[in-house]
């Protein structure tokens, strides 16, 4: 056997030692589909792709077309179903500013915010007008809470805004007023009327039931004083956020 020096040896042992630290390192990292820390970044105008089972697009964010009328690159998002059809977007589609899109299967747009801010869809409406002097048509003389109007309601906010018109037929009745549910849990404060009051305004406060769940909303009236009547009308009412 050739002689062998021993320092020749102990590197080998030491480079063998080394690759088997190298080979458990290796073994023990994270596997390359996932992120342990830090942040992912995609720059120089790239995106982030993600494919549908069939290879159409499901998700892009970052660069994305067309570009910009003036022919910069556009970054934005875009969400699609598995049909391919567009739900989601934050995009330039006009000459119009970047604007959020949430669109149906056709694509029509079903939420949509204004190029210069605010809601562009869906048109909401603002409710009813009525006349400055109108006196409301449905009245009470009792002294116990009784229903005078109710309107159908579904709910899609936790909370109600509903105005009213409320009048005492006369300078020596006053009486309350208030905003009730299908079940009788109040909305908001009772309303005080005093004598001879002929006024509108509004009251809010939180409405029971789930989601979209159906109730009536009901005004009630009362006479606390004086021989004449209490009435009111409701006006517009709106879901609002709490």
């Amino acid at each position: 056997m050739p002689y062998v020096p021993q320092d020749v040896l102990d590197e080998i042992h030491q480079m063998k030692n080394q690759l088997r630290e190298i080979q458990g390192r290796l073994n023990i990292r994270p596997a390359q589909n996932q992120v342990t820390g830090g942040d992912v970044t995609v720059g120089d105008g790239g995106t982030f792709k993600v494919n549908n089972l069939s290879g159409g697009p499901a998700f892009y964010v970052g660069g994305i077309g067309p570009a910009h009328p003036d022919g910069s690159p556009q970054r934005g998002l875009l969400a699609y179903r598995e049909d391919g059809t567009l739900a989601i977007s934050v995009s330039t589609v006009t000459a119009d500013p970047q604007t959020f899109i949430l669109r149906d299967r056709t694509g029509n747009w079903l939420v949509s915010e204004n190029a210069t801010g605010l809601l562009a869809t869906p048109y909401i409406s603002a409710g009813g007008w009525t006349g400055e002097t109108e006196q409301p048509a449905v009245f009470t003389t009792s002294t116990s809470f009784t229903n005078i109007m109710y309107m159908p309601f579904i709910k899609q906010h936790p909370n109600v805004r509903a105005h009213y018109l409320v009048r005492a037929s006369d300078a020596s009745t006053s009486g309350e007023i208030r905003l009730v549910d299908g079940s009788g849990t109040q909305i908001g404060p009772t309303i005080n009327v005093p004598l001879g009051t002929f006024t509108f305004d509004y009251i809010e406060g939180a409405i029971a039931g789930s989601h979209l769940s159906q109730t009536y909303l009901h005004w009630q009236a009362r006479v606390t004083a004086g021989p004449g009547t209490i009435g009111v009308k409701g006006l517009a009412t709106w879901g609002i956020k709490s």
